[in-house]
Parts: C-alpha cells; sequence; structure tokens
C-alpha cells in the first residue's frame, strides 16, 4: 500500500460521457437477453436499473442520452426480424 493509492470503492459514473456509462451498456445487454430469450427475470432487472435514474435522466437528458436510449428501448415493443439466405443458387 503505497502512498495510500488503494480506493474503498470503485467510482462509477452514472451519467454518459465521451462513452456510456457500464451500468447502461450492461442494463441495454439484458434488455436484449430478455428480447431474445423471453424471460421476464431479466426484464425486470433492466428496468430497475433504468428506474433508478430516471428521475436524473428527466431533469439532465444532455446527461443521460444512453439511458434514455434503454428507456426507449425498454417501453418500445420489440419486433423480430429473420433473415433466410439460399446457399444453393442454380
Amino acid at each position: 500500500m503505497k502512498n495510500g493509492d488503494v480506493l474503498l470503492v470503485r467510482p462509477q459514473a452514472g451519467q454518459d460521457n465521451a462513452a456510456p456509462s457500464e451500468n447502461v451498456l450492461a442494463s441495454e445487454a439484458v434488455l436484449k437477453l430478455a428480447a431474445y430469450t423471453d424471460e421476464g427475470k431479466y426484464r425486470d432487472l433492466a428496468e430497475q436499473a433504468v428506474g433508478l435514474v430516471v428521475d436524473m435522466a428527466t431533469r439532465y437528458p444532455a446527461a443521460f442520452g444512453s439511458w434514455l436510449s434503454a428507456a426507449d428501448f425498454a417501453l418500445g415493443a420489440t419486433k423480430q426480424v429473420a433473415i433466410m439466405v439460399a446457399t444453393d443458387v442454380i
């Protein structure tokens, strides 16, 4: 432990900066997992995470763009598209 450089808690930014926060990326991944698997427990977890920043995001939307995108994904109807390609061309 040189110079007291040990952090007691790793800081986590809730708002977006030049890159989206780690928490919103995880929430978006869990929302997509919920859409692919149709598992409600994943959707519930992601919605809880989005709910934690809703207050701040509505007051400062420019700082929470990715969170607002995740919230929009959670509120919107998911559409699935299947692309089929024929590999045997005669």
